[in-house]
């Protein structure tokens, strides 16, 4: 939920030249970002060993997937607003390396999200968990369109994100859940 008030937060912060006020401000928030997704990880891996293998091979290379791309976007992130703050955006900079670093991480998590969720669909009490990390992003794309064609300002990438962590939230709940057994029990 964190990454998806992160990113609402984001278009509260806004954007300006390099130098700016307001540029500060964006610079500084995202400088935030690689925290967030090295938790949104750390959650992964955590929930993907407490199924101890009830997701099969798909969920194992869904949650392998999502985890490379996590660290590629906190590394991306990292490159963009820590290292090489001060280069502009050029083609070949350091800065743009950055920024395209974490778009390609980006792809990874979205992909290995999409397969950890067809995978747990399969698994009982999993399957709203499963459907909602397959749909986050095709969620995000669908509100976007729907800007765009009414003209629409409307936060879709934001509502895409905290589907997304809702769907995390869930998912800790249902392994937390599973963890207690019929007695309540953690075992």
């Amino acid at each position: 939920m964190a990454w998806g008030l992160w990113y609402f937060g984001m278009s509260r912060v806004g954007w300006g030249k390099p130098g700016s006020s307001a540029y500060a401000r964006y610079e500084l928030y995202n400088r935030l970002a690689p925290l967030l997704f090295l938790l949104l990880l750390a959650a992964t891996g955590s929930a993907c060993r407490l199924l101890r293998g009830n997701c099969g091979r798909a969920g194992r290379a869904g949650s392998h997937l999502a985890s490379a791309g996590l660290v590629l976007m906190a590394a991306g992130s990292a490159l963009e607003f820590w290292v090489f703050t001060e280069s502009a955006y050029a083609p070949g900079s350091l800065r743009g390396a950055g920024w395209s670093t974490y778009c390609l991480g980006l792809l990874l998590f979205y992909l290995g999200t999409a397969g950890l969720g067809f995978a747990l669909r399969r698994v009982r009490g999993f399957g709203v968990v499963g459907c909602l990390l397959m749909g986050w992003l095709p969620a995000g794309a669908v509100l976007s369109g729907v800007g765009s064609l009414t003209g629409a300002r409307l936060p879709s990438l934001s509502a895409a994100v905290a589907l997304c962590g809702a769907a995390y939230v869930l998912l800790g709940y249902r392994v937390r859940a599973m963890l207690r057994g019929p007695a309540g029990r953690l075992g």
